[in-house]
């Protein structure tokens, strides 16, 4: 702990004070559908960061909010204080607390690097598939994008809630652009030359500062990370941060819809002029035509879909979406982080093929990577199946 930290807390506190590597958790109960959650204790932005943690029980109906994050660096920490420890959690993830903790109130949160035991297999093996209920249920997700780069502003530019093209140093004056509808001809990169009214692309300083600070936050780590996809659908209500610029999951996925039909119709033309280095493909995670309600369900589809994301655990990339399949379609996919690697992904294709009908399109393409877990063709995969 820093001499900074310690400095800051009474006396009394620091005669409590215990520094641990490994929080001395207090077990939950594996059947009343127990989990932590953790207290955020008031604070301004640059005071130590302090926390409780609070046993309840989903059955209970409990009011807390969750996050979504990428965990980061393991190795690169910061500490913080969780009842009388000091715990060292990632350098984004004391980011994200710091910077969603508020001044005056207690924020109730779930988070599932602290909230779950992660050296303790059983109890990751009951939590792990309560993450669809426990996302389901809270009230709202925090969708942690990180914090923008210094180089991205400069000196001057002040925060504002002016969410207009306007305002450049907003990451997401580009996004409210196309949720309120307007066209992609009429970003200033865009105009019509006076002989002939003709659409030309130009190039300019305002443009250029948009689109910089729009592309690093939709370049955020936490697009390419496997668990955002059932922490961003399940919750009926998310909010994306990034540093302390906020805007509503909702209109992320409108102005992507909007989009989408502008480039298809109306603006096919500016489309057309705009350089390839002003591309961008929006996340199938936010792809409302993309990720319907059947293709959740199909876990051949799913696993494929969301494969260019990554987990730390490769176990994860089949535990990660069971908050989102039907369960009593595939009883048999319980977590067990002490079954190898290699066995997931076989007993994951096994039921894929149970339910293919016969189909054997699953077979195709690169399925999981084979190569790098020493897993069996798909094909002797159904030979020993």
């Amino acid at each position: 702990m820093s001499g900074q930290t310690a400095a800051s807390l009474s006396s009394i506190e620091k005669s409590h004070l215990v520094s641990s590597k490994d929080y001395p958790y207090k077990p939950l109960s594996p059947n009343c559908h127990d989990i932590r959650i953790l207290i955020l204790l008031p604070g301004a932005l640059q005071d130590d960061i302090r926390c409780l943690l609070k046993h309840v029980s989903l059955d209970d109906n409990p009011t807390f909010e969750a996050l979504s994050y990428v965990w980061g660096n393991t190795k690169d920490t910061k500490p913080l204080i969780v009842d009388s420890c000091v715990v060292h959690v990632t350098v984004n993830l004391e980011a994200a607390l710091r910077h969603l903790r508020k001044e005056i109130e207690l924020l109730a949160l779930w988070v599932d690097s602290l909230c779950i035991d992660q050296q303790n297999v059983e109890e990751k093996n009951v939590q792990v598939p309560m993450m669809g209920q426990i996302y389901t249920a809270c009230s709202r997700v925090y969708i942690w994008l990180g914090v923008p780069s210094p180089s991205r502003h400069e000196p001057n530019s002040v925060e504002t809630d002016d969410h207009s093209l306007k305002a450049p140093d907003n990451p997401f004056a580009m996004i409210y652009h196309f949720a309120e509808n307007k066209h992609l001809y009429e970003l200033p990169c865009f105009k019509y030359t006076w002989f002939r009214k003709r659409l030309r692309f130009s190039e300019n300083r305002h443009f250029k500062k948009l689109w910089n600070n729009f592309s690093e936050c939709v370049q955020s780590p936490w697009w390419s990370r496997f668990w955002c996809i059932q922490e961003s659908l399940l919750p009926n209500v998310a909010l994306a941060i990034f540093g302390t610029w906020r805007i509503p999951w909702d209109t992320i996925k409108l102005a992507t819809t909007n989009r989408r039909q502008h480039l298809l119709a109306c603006c096919s033309e500016a489309a057309m002029k705009l350089p390839a280095r002003y591309s961008y493909m929006p996340d199938f995670v936010i792809d409302t035509a993309f990720a319907t309600t059947d293709n959740l369900s199909n876990l051949d589809w799913i696993l494929r879909a969301y494969m260019y994301k990554n987990c730390q655990d490769p176990r994860d990339k089949i535990y990660g979406i069971l908050g989102l399949i039907d369960q009593r379609k595939y009883p048999e996919l319980v977590p067990n982080y002490s079954l190898r690697v290699r066995d997931v992904f076989i007993n994951a294709m096994r039921l894929i093929y149970a339910h293919s009908n016969d189909d054997l399109r699953f077979l195709t393409g690169y399925g999981f990577n084979s190569g790098q877990y020493q897993l069996p063709s798909g094909c002797a995969t159904l030979l020993h199946a």
